[in-house]
């Protein structure tokens, strides 16, 4: 009987302690904010005015405008357009690494 009582006690304490005490290192979802891939944007390729922002897996196209050093990462980018001197500007900025971006242009 205090073997099957000592069971219990040790089951739930694990239940209780075991689970609850763990910290995930690499939590999923990005570690590029919407926030930083506007600055890349604005600061490196020059938009002044983001007209439409959003995070999405890129199409077969965009793809291939990925190095080989980008293609490690998920393909998952924020995808930010906007205009700049009378261009269509397309960014795109990986939502895992703040480094690894590229740009779209097309004449409007």
């Amino acid at each position: 009987m205090k073997i099957k009582i000592n069971l219990i006690t040790v089951l739930v304490l694990l239940v209780i302690y075991g689970c609850s005490q763990r910290e995930t290192l690499n939590p999923p979802g990005p570690t590029v904010t919407l926030e930083q891939a506007q600055e890349v944007a604005e600061n490196v390729y020059g938009l002044t005015k983001i007209e439409n922002s959003e995070l999405r897996h890129l199409t077969e196209s965009e793809l291939q405008h990925l190095d080989a050093e980008q293609r490690k990462f998920t393909p998952v980018y924020y995808v930010l357009t906007g205009l700049l001197e009378n261009e269509q500007i397309v960014v795109y900025v990986s939502s895992n690494e703040i480094k690894h971006h590229f740009v779209i242009k097309d004449k409007k």
